[in-house]
């Protein structure tokens, strides 16, 4: 996905667009940093600090944290708020206060950009099309 923002960021200097992506295997996030073409990339560390905060919250022992379904949503919010508050504006202002928290679900998606990469690819295939504008193959071609 950050190749798809690349030539975006490019394009649209005044803007900086923030990514963050999710492993539901290890649970690390990779946050990216995209300003004037050029990409930053940041992870999150491998430990489970966000597991055993909930392990507290939930109080939940061991491998139960992993099985409750309210743990593991708080969880990942957590990290992808950890993620985007990385590349936050307000660590390098003068006031240090905190940006107001996201509200991360449930919310109405305005543009998914995997879909919009797919909308294009269908609207522009017919001009893509190696047959178009060639001359037709096969026995249609041979009798003619």
């Amino acid at each position: 996905m950050p190749g798809l923002l690349r030539p975006l960021s490019r394009a649209l200097p005044s803007l900086t667009f923030v990514l963050a992506t999710l492993c539901f295997d290890d649970s690390t996030v990779e946050s990216y940093c995209l300003a004037r073409g050029v990409e930053r990339k940041w992870r999150t560390s491998g430990k489970d600090v966000q597991w055993e905060r909930a392990r507290k919250r939930f109080h939940l022992a061991g491998d139960d944290v992993y099985m409750d379904d309210d743990a593991e949503h708080w969880v990942e919010e957590e990290l992808l708020e950890e993620a985007i508050s990385h590349w936050g504006t307000w660590r390098h202002s003068k006031s240090a206060r905190r940006p107001r928290r996201r509200q991360w679900w449930n919310q109405l998606i305005l543009r998914d950009l995997a879909s919009e990469r797919e909308l294009a690819v269908i609207e522009v295939a017919p001009t893509l099309s190696p047959t178009r504008g060639s001359k037709p193959r096969g026995k249609k071609a041979a009798r003619s």
